[in-house]
């Protein structure tokens, strides 16, 4: 709640003193383009949705590395976006187990995994579901996987917080 609130205060400074002069305005848009490729912000676009669900009849399951494994995949094949369950990947992102719980950015998950991914629906789709690519191997373990192009997805901002304990500024 704090942090939240810590934000909607900073982005009224931000607004102040973009509205002074140009150059606040530059460094405003900037900021903003940051933000959205940090995560700080929702984005929209096409892409793909897939839904992962545990097997009915083998009785394997879907485990915090399965997931590591397709968001891997979806990034290098160029996503711009990704999501499991609202929760936004990001580069300090931690896809974790603990028993039997998954952890994305410290928040428990758990089936159906709905992961959305913003790019190209085409090239996504036919690198997700080719043959030999890391859901077509959860498939053959029964896995449930369901993979759908869409025009228009929303990948929610990044709601945790960064903490760095070694990063220092280079003056």
């Amino acid at each position: 709640m704090q942090v939240q609130f810590a934000q909607t205060q900073l982005e009224n400074l931000r607004k102040a003193s973009a509205s002074n002069s140009d150059e606040s305005e530059k460094l405003e848009k900037e900021l903003t383009e940051y933000n959205r490729l940090l995560g700080y912000t929702d984005v929209t676009g096409k892409g793909i949705v897939i839904t992962l669900q545990d097997s009915n009849s083998t009785g394997d399951l879907i485990h915090y590395i399965d997931l590591v494994e397709v968001v891997n995949e979806l990034f290098n094949q160029g996503a711009d976006a990704v999501s499991i369950n609202n929760q936004r990947i990001v580069s300090t992102t931690a896809i974790s187990c603990n028993g039997n719980v998954v952890k994305i950015n410290n928040e428990k998950v758990s089936v159906p995994f709905v992961v959305k991914a913003i790019g190209s629906p085409t090239e996504l789709y036919s690198t997700m579901l080719r043959p030999n690519a890391y859901l077509d191997f959860m498939q053959s373990d029964g896995i449930r996987v369901k993979v759908e192009k869409k025009d228009s997805i929303t990948v929610p901002k990044y709601t945790g917080t960064r903490q760095y304990k070694y990063l220092q500024v280079v003056e």
